[in-house]
């Protein structure tokens, strides 16, 4: 050991009471050199003639726990022979200096202000320290390394927010800021390490039609901070197009076929139970009260020509009660049914054009329910021109004379598919069981009887069609008198 001079001579008898009773234990080893704190008292020129009575070893048990308030450092000092045991703890760096302090359970240091959040310090040390009977300060020539200490950052609370999505991919971008270096996950799986401007970003995929929420908790070394969340909303998938079809004439009186018309826009493997397809008439006409079944029509994206399906595609149709629209169930028939993008298909739907006006319109098909992909939903319309229905002159055709007192029959032409009554001059109904129909050839025929002794027989055909009514000029058909 260093020997020292007292700062000033303790007398005799006191050093030996000391060192009989054990207090103080000179040159006491192992242990490592004592110097003597220029800090604690007395002038360093008087205690160059002291003698340490004890002696130091480097501090044990070194931990240090950065925490966001400061750091918790503890250490055991190691020393025998001294009136108190404690440590002295430096980090010159940032001019940390905590002389004298008990550390054995532990001491809380503050973050000193010139410690900047995130920085690393590796050159602090602890001595270990203590004093003798006379109240100076010694420490142990022999230290141990705090090691690296990182000052955390504060707590910040996660944040986050859209900047992105896909809707095709259905993912969605999402960025935010948080603590930085904290760990970013959601339903317990790390999706992104802020950085240490404490910024994050996520892309977050798997999403589904509608409103999502997305749930984001932040980590702090493993332990659970916070959360928030953020919403994204998909349109559902577009399955299916609508084609608007080509202009579609309907002839008066006439039933025409016309098409709605789909196209896909990825594959669909099959309509749902839920699939139905809703066909709405032209305003002035209606669809057939009998119709149940549409077989529909298909063709390749490269266009060509239409193919009918092997089997129905539309079932159990129920037409409205004034028969303005249709709704069908979509179930198709033929296994292996599958549509690929760009594959168009149409359904044709007979429409009955009564001929009451004239004008423009269209026939609106809709389809709602869902596929394995997705949403079925998709609508179209085909436009159409309604002609008005014109009455056709009324023409007589027989018989050229009449026989009196027996049952004649009358022919003629009139307006295919009226209705028609046989009238007298005063328009009453002559014939009765009327009224009757024009064929769809535009001919009429009944049968009246002639009274005896008639010199004639006179008629006129009131004919009903397209809304209107008309009668004939009135018809005489003279007797034949020869027989």
């Amino acid at each position: 050991m260093t020997t020292h001079h007292l700062r000033r001579a303790a007398p005799a008898a006191v050093l030996v009471a000391l060192l009989t009773t054990g207090v103080l234990t000179a040159g006491a080893a192992p242990g490592t050199t004592a110097s003597p704190d220029p800090d604690s008292g007395g002038k360093p020129s008087a205690r160059t003639a002291i003698t340490p009575y004890g002696s130091f070893g480097a501090p044990r048990d070194v931990r240090v726990s950065a925490r966001e308030n400061g750091m918790y450092i503890s250490a055991t000092p190691v020393c025998s022979g001294w009136k108190s045991c404690r440590s002295w703890v430096r980090i010159p760096a940032v001019g940390i200096d905590l002389k004298d302090v008990s550390t054995t359970n532990g001491v809380l240091v503050p973050w000193p202000s010139s410690w900047r959040e995130g920085e690393t310090i590796s050159s602090g040390y602890v001595h270990s320290y203590g004093r003798d009977l006379f109240g100076y300060g010694w420490y142990s020539t022999a230290t141990t390394s705090l090691g690296a200490i990182t000052r955390p950052y504060a707590a910040r609370p996660i944040t986050a927010r859209l900047t992105g999505q896909d809707d095709a991919a259905r993912t969605a971008t999402v960025t935010g800021t948080a603590t930085p270096n904290a760990s970013i996950r959601r339903n317990g799986v790390v999706v992104a390490t802020a950085t240490s401007s404490g910024t994050w970003s996520a892309v977050v995929g798997g999403l589904s039609d509608g409103r999502n929420t997305l749930t984001f908790q932040q980590y702090i070394d493993g332990t659970y901070q916070d959360q928030t969340s953020v919403d994204v909303v998909f349109a559902p998938k577009e399955l299916l197009t609508g084609v608007n079809g080509t202009t579609t004439t309907l002839p008066a009186g006439a039933t025409t076929t016309v098409f709605g018309q789909l196209r896909a826009a990825a594959e669909i493997t099959g309509p749902g139970s839920d699939a139905t397809v809703r066909f709405t008439a032209p305003t002035g006409t209606t669809f057939p009260s009998d119709l149940t079944t549409i077989r529909g029509q298909q063709r390749p994206a490269s266009g060509g020509d239409w193919t009918d399906f092997p089997a129905d595609n539309l079932v159990g149709g129920v037409v409205s009660d004034d028969g303005r629209s249709v709704t069908f169930r979509w179930a198709p028939g033929n296994a292996g049914w599958k549509l690929t993008p760009g594959q168009e298909i149409r359904f044709g739907v007979p429409v009955r054009n009564p001929g009451t006006a004239a004008g423009t319109g269209e026939l609106g098909i809709a389809v709602s329910g869902s596929a394995p992909q997705g949403s079925l939903a998709a609508s179209a319309t085909t436009p159409v021109r309604i002609e008005a229905g014109e009455l056709s002159p009324v023409t007589r055709t027989g018989p050229a004379t009449v026989a009196p007192g027996t049952t004649n029959t009358f022919t003629g032409t009139a307006t295919p598919g009226a209705t028609y009554d046989v009238v007298d001059a005063d328009g009453a109904v002559i014939v009765p069981g009327g009224p009757f129909r024009v064929s769809d050839e535009g001919t009429w025929s009944f049968e009246a009887a002639v009274a005896a002794g008639a010199t004639e027989y006179s008629f006129a055909i009131r004919q009903t069609a397209f809304g209107r009514s008309a009668t004939s000029d009135l018809f005489r058909v003279p007797a034949d008198t020869r027989s």
